[in-house]
């Protein structure tokens, strides 16, 4: 262990002279530039002081995305001093993205609703260069621009950079400039403090996880993984629940307001303006002005719909950074999110110094966003900053990979798994035995994207993993894949009285994606098992394979009268929609056909985008060559072709890989 520190910091010492040759931009509009000048520029000493980067300030002279987009493109391609992050500073535009809804954690809205609603606003626009966009125009007196993703571009991210938005607004009866002064002495004070990571605390809300102790269990487990200096930290993290006291909102803000608390974790459902916190409890942004609401934890994560709205006048992340307490950060996502997913992977490497916005590059969504300063960065722990390694993760990759710090392990196991240097074969072996369980779900959520028979082994190995998450992920991994392999492990988990209340509702969700004699021959080989022993094994097995049987059912006979031809346009055009999340493996060669024959360019082009939310099934490769003539086809409507062209990359092997 001694030695692989002693190797691990060697390598950092020698990479940290490296961060100096890359630079930071300061992206401001001219007004903001204008009325908060002096203050810009001790933020961007102070970067230059802390995280050791070359800061540009660009200002907004251009007023239009594309220009903006160019501008950053050029310094990132500078190969004295190649651009590595940004922060958007005031009122610079706002990119509103269409045609990607499957690079979001959950949303799935038709894109015949209003565009202001039906968008996604993202700043992937302006940090991930290999992306395509079409432009479509603007909405008038507004900083909202709207963006097609093109059939052309990858259908996946990748951000070449990262990024942050300070986007202060004059809601709240404060001008816009005073925040953003007010903010920028807060962000410089916070780095000039240094303070390492001591305490973390989390909350769930109402219906997070479906109220599963195990989930909340478990989640501190994995917290002490990523911060092991924790463990020995008197009441280093605390835990909060929704059910503890009556006036639950007065109890949190409290909480929120400690200034000894460095990160927050807030699980719940959640709104522009609204923290949904019990039946009967919220907090809303008048909760701020009118109750002295200033939360003070460095750090907020808020894994709650539409939280991170920055594109609007208000919305409760903006207010948490712009608060006169002492939060610096906040990440959130513009639109709804999925609960299940991986919201904390690699966040132990704040513990070694790295930068929010780092962090977030590598884990981003479409919708999520860092609200404030994505530099921000705690002091480092260990004897050399980690940051350096990081920033140049692909070199370092191979030696970190014997780290002992879990997600240093992590990223330089992905690093290496995307270069081609790591075989699915190994992970599969750190899914059944690695000791850490961050490392264990990283290896699953690798072999994720690249599919195949070592993710379908490794979803059976992962469905009895001790570590809740890495259940829940497997959970809804089978039912994206399918396999009928799968169907046994699934049912286990059913049929396991120790299975807990969120990796059941996962499995339950999972059943309707299988044939149900599929599901019922691997519930009877359970049963027949002599070793599993029941009160009434019988009455159990019978129960089970009611519900089994009715999950599995749900949708094929709607399928079945779509292909068929027994659905009336407006019913095979609502069918067509839910079919992007319920569409049993066995009839998608069925859909893919029918698409084919279709002579209903709208609904044909629906059906082939559906298909492509599909990519981790076990039959995506039979699809695929269903509709590869499609996107060559000279006869075929134009916008039915660029949608079988996207559809094809996200059917490769683990084009539908979900985080």
């Amino acid at each position: 262990m001694k030695r692989t520190l002693t190797l691990l910091l060697l390598v950092l010492a020698a990479m940290a002279a490296r961060a100096a040759r890359h630079t930071f931009a300061v992206v401001v509009d001219t007004v903001s530039l204008r009325l908060a000048g002096p203050e810009l520029r001790d933020y961007a000493r102070a970067v230059e002081q802390t995280n050791g980067w070359h800061v540009v300030t660009l200002p907004d002279r251009w007023g239009c995305p594309d220009s903006l987009r160019a501008a950053l493109r050029r310094l990132y391609l500078d190969a004295e001093a190649p651009l590595t992050g940004a922060v958007f500073v005031g009122d610079i535009p706002i990119p509103m993205v269409r045609d990607a809804q499957y690079l979001t954690s959950a949303f799935k809205m038709d894109q015949r609703e209003p565009r202001r609603e039906s968008s996604v606003p993202s700043d992937r626009f302006y940090d991930d260069f290999d992306l395509l966009f079409e432009p479509l125009g603007r909405d008038e007196g507004t900083p909202l621009f709207y963006y097609s993703l093109t059939a052309a571009s990858p259908q996946e991210l990748r951000p070449d950079i990262f990024s942050g938005r300070i986007r202060p607004t004059d809601a709240g009866g404060t001008s816009r400039y005073e925040k953003l002064r007010r903010y920028l002495r807060k962000a410089v004070a916070a780095k000039r403090e240094a303070r390492c990571i001591r305490r973390l605390f989390y909350f769930t809300g109402h219906g997070s996880l479906s109220e599963s102790a195990v989930a909340h269990i478990d989640e501190k487990r994995g917290w002490l993984d990523h911060f092991p200096a924790l463990a020995a930290l008197p009441s280093s993290v605390e835990y909060m629940d929704f059910a503890d006291a009556p006036d639950i909102k007065t109890r949190l803000m409290n909480q929120l307001m400690r200034t000894d608390i460095d990160i927050a974790v807030l699980h719940h459902h959640g709104d522009w303006d609204t923290q949904y916190l019990s039946d009967s409890v919220n907090l809303t942004l008048a909760d701020f002005d009118a109750l002295g609401f200033a939360p003070s934890c460095r750090l907020v994560v808020l894994d709650a719909c539409f939280n991170g709205s920055f594109h609007r006048d208000d919305c409760i992340a903006s207010r948490y950074v712009f608060s006169e307490g002492e939060t610096v950060v906040a990440l959130g996502g513009t639109v709804n999110l999925l609960q299940d997913k991986r919201y904390d992977r690699y966040m132990g490497l704040l513990d070694e110094g790295v930068c929010v916005g780092r962090i977030h590059q590598y884990t981003c969504r479409l919708e999520e966003h860092v609200i404030g300063d994505p530099t921000f960065a705690f002091a480092p722990r260990g004897a050399a900053p980690l940051p350096a390694a990081i920033h140049d993760g692909e070199a370092a990759g191979r030696r970190l990979l014997s780290c002992p710090l879990p997600d240093a392990r992590c990223l330089a196991l992905a690093c290496a798994f995307r270069r081609g240097e790591v075989e699915p074969g190994r992970l599969v072996g750190l899914v059944r035995t690695d000791p850490s369980p961050l490392v264990r779900l990283e290896a699953l959520m690798l072999l994720a994207e690249s599919g195949g028979e070592p993710y379908v082994e490794a979803l059976a190995v992962a469905a009895a993993d001790n570590y809740e998450m890495t259940q829940r992920f497997a959970a809804n991994g089978i039912g994206r894949v399918g396999h009928p392999s799968l169907a046994l492990p699934l049912v286990r988990l059913l049929a396991s009285p120790g299975t807990s209340a969120r990796v059941r509702f996962c499995a339950e969700q999972s059943l309707q994606y299988f044939p149900a004699d599929t599901l019922r021959a691997a519930l009877h080989r359970l049963y027949a098992d002599p070793a599993l022993r029941r009160i009434d094994k019988a009455a159990e097995m019978q129960r089970l394979e009611t519900l089994v049987v009715r999950a599995a059912t749900r949708w094929t006979d709607d399928v079945a009268r779509l292909c068929s031809g027994a659905m009336t346009p407006r019913q095979a055009r609502q069918q067509a929609d839910y079919l992007r999340i319920y569409l049993p493996h066995a009839q998608m060669a069925d859909v893919a056909r029918l698409a084919l024959r279709c002579n209903d360019a709208e609904l044909a082009r629906a059906l082939v985008h559906a298909l492509g939310w599909h990519g981790a099934s076990w039959r995506a490769a039979e699809v695929r060559e269903l509709l590869r003539p499609l996107a060559t086809d000279p006869a075929a409507p134009p916008a039915v072709r660029d949608e079988a062209r996207r559809t094809l990359k996200r059917l490769t092997p683990g084009g539908g890989a979900r985080p």
